[in-house]
């Protein structure tokens, strides 16, 4: 076997063999079988520490290129004066962070015109409902007397005005009381000269009752004094003196019975007029309270507005990033709309 292992293994016989039988009939260095294990060995050590070692800490970092497309201008929608700035350039920023403060006393003021505009129509309408509450007109069948009645009510203001706002809803109350008042009163008036006029009317139906006796009894009298006359017993102008008394009385009588008729148009006009006196004031008030409404209805529109303009006064960063560029850095200066 010696000897054949020698023969096989000289040059001119290691061609007629395979690669691996080669490589192990080659008489390799010893050093150089050491090196390749203990290289094999280092690895094998690494891939096993690197498999059940646990690190103590852990550090990671991510990365953005932001191309300058990604770059955000930030300006004054509304503009003003220039009260405080908080950043500088290149300062890191976060979403929500205060950049600048624009001076919002002229914001404030429009603000709180606004709402102490909104508090007064509020509570003028609340006042003119209940007076509308308060005329209560019935049918014009009834009795000129219960057409019209006035039952004062109380008035529920809201909570929030009573509370902010005592002046202003004392205000209203007297305002309530005063306009029904005034309202009472003028009824009054019409009521009164509803009174005169049937007044009127009563004495004129009792004078044509008492003229109408009165011929009559004149009428017997004359035809008593007629024979009285003719046997010379009575003056002549005794019978005169009374046939011109029956004409003035007759005279009278018709001139009391056209008459009649124009005081009861009087009188009839007179209730319509006191009738009108209410719905006047209801007329007025509702076209007062549909005008209220509707300024009401655009000032609580215009004050979402000015309450925007006054959060907008401080201006906060959009996004998370890095502040590239200050345009306007003086304090008091003026920035104009749409620049920062």
């Amino acid at each position: 076997m010696s000897k054949v292992v020698k023969k096989a293994s000289q040059p001119a016989d290691l061609d007629m063999i395979d690669d691996v039988y080669g490589a192990m009939m080659t008489d390799t260095p010893l050093k150089y079988r050491a090196v390749v294990w203990v290289a094999l060995l280092l690895i094998a050590s690494f891939i096993v520490w690197a498999a059940v070692a646990e690190l103590d800490r852990v550090t990671r970092g991510s990365g953005k290129v932001i191309p300058p497309s990604h770059v955000q201008l930030i300006q004054s929608l509304d503009g003003g004066i220039l009260q405080a700035m908080y950043v500088d350039e290149g300062q890191l920023v976060e979403k929500g962070m205060p950049l600048a403060r624009i001076d919002a006393t002229r914001f404030r003021s429009d603000l709180a015109q606004q709402e102490q505009e909104i508090d007064s129509l509020r509570a003028s309408v609340t006042r003119m409902y209940s007076e509308l509450d308060s005329v209560i007109l019935q049918p014009p069948s009834q009795p000129w007397q219960q057409q019209i009645e006035i039952v004062p009510r109380p008035i529920s203001f809201p909570d929030s005005l009573t509370s902010r706002k005592p002046q202003l809803i004392a205000r209203q109350k007297s305002e309530y009381r005063s306009r029904l008042d005034s309202l009472r009163n003028q009824l009054d008036i019409q009521g009164q000269q509803i009174v005169q006029k049937r007044q009127a009317l009563e004495e004129v139906a009792s004078k044509i009752k008492t003229l109408t006796n009165s011929l009559s009894i004149m009428d017997r009298e004359i035809n008593i004094t007629r024979p009285l006359v003719k046997k010379k017993i009575v003056s002549e102008v005794e019978l005169l003196k009374l046939e011109r008394q029956i004409n003035d009385m007759q005279g009278e009588l018709t001139n009391l019975r056209l008459s009649r008729p124009k005081i009861k148009a009087a009188l009839d006009e007179s209730i319509l007029k006191r009738r009108e006196a209410a719905l006047q004031f209801i007329g007025e008030t509702r076209a007062k309270l549909s005008e209220s409404e509707a300024r009401l209805s655009r000032l609580t529109e215009a004050t979402v507005g000015a309450q925007d303009k006054v959060n907008k006064a401080v201006i906060t960063s959009p996004v998370d990033g890095t502040v590239k560029t200050v345009h306007i850095n003086t304090l008091g200066g003026v920035v104009g709309p749409g620049k920062m």
